[in-house]
């Protein structure tokens, strides 16, 4: 980690402390003040009267992309500002990224004769991070290359030994990026892991039980910790098992399981901050289960898992859940997180691709000619950007990649500055200490008003809506809230609202 990084990631250790303290007057296990905060406030309470979702057109991508694999084939993240998809083609892992002007040309990050398949794609510790795996070993391993602004890296192996791996998922934040692969040892399958922060570190075992675990799914939760869950044959027939590594203590929790179903299977994912004024992290699962025919069900910490597609005789398989917190829209407190999933009803020769979006339960059919699908959110910091869908679908049988973003009606979302001439919002310092200077840009004259909100969504600091001259403008801030008082350390968000659009820069108070 960068000295920057370090300095958040100890800030908000100290602050999770001092919350714990103050509230329990011990230093209560993390566990069991989670526990607490969700009895405090219920994530029913936090969610919100959202607006419904606004489904851009459907954009080709690339052609003749290889079809469905056992990780559905592609993989979506969004970081710095830009979509990126990894995915299959001809036999190498290819990466694509979407600027303002649309797709970019895809790049191959593979180009060797042994096929790759698998490919997966996360944002952390500064890098966009890219695995896969293959076979040029005489057996399958995993691999990795990753990419800052100085380009992509060499080509890295990370499981290599004697023992199959296949299957790798990654996910990422500031402080760490965690890949998972399961093993295919004899006579039981593992899952396994390495944790990235400046360099690959050791390898890592998830799953410790000697029954099989395979099929692991991947998520991080900035400022928090990895989530992995995976499918697990201990108790008989198979179940989700779900491990958390909480980056505060550096800890792995114990190996919990989630279900109690049976016939359980590919598990997919998604944890968010949520809820309420005290902030802990939560998570949300998408799996198949085999109920005569496979279906796809939800489970999460708060309820029983429950069915999604229905149990209608049409296999609903490969499910898919990506998400987001929302810091601004919730009536009990924040953020409210809001999941998206995917599912493929294999119904007929060409399955239709069925998206889901848990808190209006609205329901929409992205494709009926869908082969294989996924979706994400934003990242952390960044809760207002758009979802995107991908998924790679039959056009005149030849298999092509396709997108379809939504968003919220009126919002614009940037991760960072974009390009001159384009609305632009930046903080600068950040960390700031006394005092900082919100900047922007806008391309014509524009109304601006802007709000320093905290980690809770409440606002801090406000400025009534002004106009602003086309080019550069900025509105300096002395870390005082409205009524002079000096704020303390924390997460904090500028959000300018420019004409009908809404920008957000999460940045950090220190002390």
């Amino acid at each position: 980690m960068t000295e920057v990084q370090v300095g958040r990631f100890e800030l908000f250790r100290r602050l999770e402390r001092c919350i714990r303290l103050a509230i329990t007057g011990c230093f209560l296990p993390r566990a069991a003040f989670l526990a607490l905060v969700f009895m405090l406030a219920p994530p029913s309470m936090a969610r919100a009267d959202i607006p419904d979702f606004m489904w851009e057109p459907v954009e080709d991508v690339d052609d003749s992309v290889e079809s469905v694999s056992s990780s559905s084939g592609i993989s979506v993240v969004f970081s710095d500002g830009l979509w990126h998809i990894v995915y299959e083609k001809l036999g190498d892992i290819v990466h694509v990224e979407r600027a303002d002007t649309g797709w970019r040309t895809p790049e191959p990050l593979t180009s060797d004769p042994w096929p790759s398949r698998n490919p997966h794609v996360a944002a952390g510790s500064g890098f966009l991070h890219v695995v896969w795996e293959d076979d040029r070993l005489g057996h399958t391993e995993v691999w990795t290359r990753r990419r800052d602004t100085n380009g992509w890296s060499a080509e890295e192996c990370l499981s290599c030994d004697l023992i199959p791996s296949r299957g790798p998922v990654i996910a990422g934040n500031e402080q760490g990026t965690f890949v998972a692969w399961q093993d295919d040892s004899i006579p039981h399958r593992h899952v396994r892991g390495r944790l990235f922060e400046t360099t690959w570190g050791p390898l890592v075992m998830v799953s410790t039980n000697s029954a099989d675990a395979f099929e692991p799914t991947v998520s991080a939760v900035e400022y928090s910790g990895i989530f992995v869950a995976w499918t697990d044959a201990r108790d008989g027939p198979n179940e989700i098992y779900l491990r958390d590594l909480n980056q505060w203590d550096e800890q792995w929790g114990p190996e919990r399981r989630i279900t109690t179903l049976g016939g359980c299977g590919r598990p997919s994912i998604h944890a968010e901050l949520c809820c309420g004024d005290l902030v802990a992290p939560t998570w949300l699962v998408a799996f198949e289960r085999n109920v005569g025919v496979i279906e796809t069900f939800i489970v999460d910490q708060f309820s029983d898992p429950r069915s999604l597609s229905a149990v209608d005789g049409v296999p609903s398989t490969r499910p898919n859940v990506g998400g987001f917190a929302h810091y601004f829209l919730w009536s009990f407190g924040g953020p409210s997180p809001r999941y998206f999933v995917t599912w493929t009803d294999r119904n007929g020769p060409l399955p239709a691709v069925h998206p889901l979006e848990l808190v209006s339960m609205g329901q929409e059919t992205l494709s009926f000619a869908g082969l294989s699908t996924s979706v994400v959110g934003a990242t952390e910091g960044n809760p207002l950007a758009a979802v995107l869908g991908a998924w790679i679908e039959s056009r005149g049988g030849i298999p092509t990649l396709v997108t379809r973003a939504g968003r919220l009606p009126g919002v614009t979302a940037v991760d960072g500055p974009t390009s001159a001439g384009e609305l632009e919002l930046a903080v600068n310092p950040n960390p700031c200490r006394t005092s900082t200077v919100v900047q922007g840009r806008v391309p014509q004259r524009t109304d601006v008003a802007l709000r320093i909100l905290d980690i809770a969504g409440r606002s801090v600091r406000e400025w009534a809506s002004r106009p602003m001259e086309p080019g550069s403008w900025s509105i300096p801030w002395d870390a005082r809230d409205a009524a002079g008082k000096v704020v303390p350390p924390g997460l904090y968000f500028a959000a300018a609202r420019i004409g009908s659009a809404r920008l957000v820069r999460p940045f950090v108070v220190m002390r």
